[in-house]
């Protein structure tokens, strides 16, 4: 495959090359099955039904015909950034901006539309200009607090944060003013910015010249333990009842609860569980379970622990460090020796430990899938998906940098993520 615009329709290649050129730098999506595509040479080409319709170039009032980037705002108008200036499009008609009126410099790399009506322009050696109802309203430069002037992408993110890569100062988080800025001294694997992408999750991709870092957005609110609350213990489980209340399990110190703005201690664990949880989850009534250090598997019904298994009635180990419930209505309790698998009557129903079941039978975390699949995950043996009876294996042998498994978690685009050991 040589150079050039290309679709794919799920099973094989079509080629544009012929219609736009070898160099195309920009693609956008558009009304009633059309596509823009910005091309570096050949001008706009728009496409409908897979034909170019309409060619837009500087004999018909674009500002440069070697474009970078395209962006629709709010009100639907189409912006080219360009080697030359911007070029705004709209009902047909060009409006142009250069350094002549407002741009601080013509090469133009990266456009986004923000949800507040603002355009924002990433130019390639002065910064960035904020255009507010086609009009330039504020420049970022250095000293603005811009650790670097070459702008390739600008990403919009949650409460007013604006993401901007640059090519060599890393990621800058803008909110008002310069919140931070996220370089190779924070983890990115590059300070040299390629493409910023953030999912629904609210996760920030960030693609460089070495490889791709997923930036987790920081917590904005913060629920505090202090003065007679304060503990030092390490915080090992987090759960929200189907009351809405926050359930903090702790290493040596029971349970916390947070309700009504309030922290409180719950009233009678019992001694067994020598305060120590390891892991939770909820039953489809919104009830908490709870996994512990040695006790077994209890349920919290209002603030009371009630015991539910141990080893006397079928679990494996009364060390239980992952639990998850099936969509029907199973609960599966993964343990230092395997998995035991209640049904909802309390009763023993299955258990996995042999060799032939589990690679590795030292359970670190469980999850059910969206699909109706659970997911184990092992400290050594990799992670193993059971679906329709059926188990698949993923280790090292099938593509994971380690067989020590720390977590699991499916995203809102059911994609599952494996969290492992010095690998991620």
């Amino acid at each position: 495959m040589g150079a050039g615009l290309y679709k794919f329709n799920g099973d094989s290649l079509k080629s544009y090359v012929s219609q736009t050129g070898e160099l195309t730098k920009a693609v956008l999506v558009g009304e009633n099955d059309s596509v823009f595509v910005g091309t570096y040479g050949n001008g706009l080409k728009v496409f409908y039904q897979d034909s170019v319709y309409q060619t837009y170039t500087t004999e018909n009032g674009l500002v440069g015909e070697e474009i970078w980037t395209l962006e629709r705002d709010k009100v639907g108008r189409l912006w080219i950034g360009t080697n030359t200036g911007v070029s705004v499009l709209h009902e047909g008609i060009f409006k142009n901006f250069t350094t002549e009126n407002g741009l601080p410099d013509n090469r133009v790399r990266t456009i986004k539309a923000l949800e507040n009506g603002e355009v924002w322009v990433g130019t390639d050696k002065e910064g960035i200009v904020i255009f507010k109802d086609q009009k330039p309203t504020k420049y970022l430069h250095s000293k603005e607090g811009l650790s670097n002037l070459l702008v390739q992408d600008i990403e919009e993110g949650i409460n007013g944060d604006v993401f901007i890569g640059t090519l060599g100062g890393g990621v800058i988080r803008f909110n008002k003013e310069v919140k931070e800025t996220i370089s190779k001294s924070e983890g990115l694997i590059s300070n040299e910015i390629n493409t910023i992408e953030i999912n629904s999750d609210g996760l920030i991709l960030i693609g460089t010249e070495d490889g791709l870092s997923v930036l987790v957005p920081k917590f904005f609110q913060t629920l505090s333990l202090n003065g007679k609350d304060a503990f030092e213990e390490e915080a090992v489980t987090l759960n929200q009842d189907g009351k809405g209340r926050i359930w903090l399990g702790t290493y040596g110190k029971g349970y916390r609860v947070y309700e009504n703005g309030n922290w409180s201690t719950l009233e009678n664990p019992p001694k067994e569980t020598n305060g120590y949880a390891q892991s939770g989850t909820l039953d489809s009534d919104g009830n908490l379970w709870v996994g512990t250090q040695g006790s077994g598997v209890f349920k919290i019904v209002g603030n009371s622990f009630v015991k539910k298994f141990t080893t006397q009635n079928g679990l494996l180990d009364d060390y239980v460090r992952g639990l998850t419930f099936d969509k029907s209505g199973n609960l599966w309790v993964g343990s230092n020796k395997g998995i035991s698998v209640f049904d909802s009557e309390n009763k023993l129903i299955r258990t996995y430990s042999t060799a032939e079941e589990i690679p590795n039978p030292f359970c670190i975390t469980l999850v059910t899938a969206s699909d109706g699949s659970i997911w184990y995950g092992s400290y050594g043996g990799g992670a193993v998906r059971f679906k329709d009876g059926i188990s698949t294996i993923f280790d090292t042998g099938k593509g994971l940098r380690s067989d020590q498994v720390l977590s699991i978690y499916e995203d809102s685009n059911n994609d599952i993520w494996i969290g492992t050991f010095n690998y991620g």
